[in-house]
């Protein structure tokens, strides 16, 4: 019998603006919810790894 001892699960997350806000409001609302995601996770002792971290330019 085979058992799974270790496995990967790769993800891409996009933490979109809100409308009809500042931009500069916008993006920082955007680092507070990536910055409660991975309080959340820590949390519940998710084992994860940041691989690539960008920030996209914003459309006009």
């Amino acid at each position: 019998m085979k058992r799974i001892k270790a496995a990967c699960l790769e993800q891409t997350i996009h933490f979109q603006l809100k409308d009809g806000i500042s931009s500069e409001l916008a993006k920082q609302q955007v680092r507070q919810e990536y910055e409660s995601y991975k309080v959340q996770m820590d949390h519940h002792q998710t084992r994860y790894k940041i691989v690539e971290e960008t920030e996209s330019p914003m459309a006009l």
